[in-house]
């Protein structure tokens, strides 16, 4: 399972609290920590902000967020990727626990063998399903 999120977000965290919201990922969704959470700071013109990365026991958890000096000020773009099933809808709600976010987009893809289903969300008040008839675990 692949979810990657495009999110506007109103939060401006620093290093640590971005460490603090990874680590807590994996309890969410019922996986490991293989290696903790390591946030760093990106300086690299018109990137500017924080990325981060978290491996997990089947894959892994990665963001970026620009920060008010870049070019995408405000933006985060976050995935996890894991072989095991996750629950996309708590990890979401980990999402607007941190960031706050505004407006953006979700889609979570079954990337077994055959690649066949997706899920996708948007934000608007809250994450709405707008795929349809997907059977994907919420």
């Amino acid at each position: 399972m692949h979810l990657m999120v495009n999110a506007r977000v109103a939060a401006t965290p620093d290093i640590a609290a971005c460490t603090a919201w990874l680590d807590a990922l994996p309890p969410l969704v019922g996986m490991n920590t293989l290696m903790p959470a390591r946030c760093v700071k990106c300086l690299d013109e018109g990137n500017e902000g924080i990325t981060g990365i978290l491996v997990i026991s089947t894959s892994h958890a990665a963001f970026h967020w620009w920060s008010a000096e870049s070019d995408e000020s405000g933006r985060l773009s976050f995935c996890l990727y894991s072989c095991m099933a996750f629950r996309s809808k708590a990890v979401l709600m980990h999402i607007d626990s941190l960031w706050s976010p505004f407006d953006g987009r979700a889609k979570l893809i079954d990337r077994a063998w055959k690649i066949t289903e997706e899920k996708e969300w948007t934000f608007g008040n809250s994450w709405t399903d707008t795929s349809g008839t997907s059977t994907l675990p919420l």
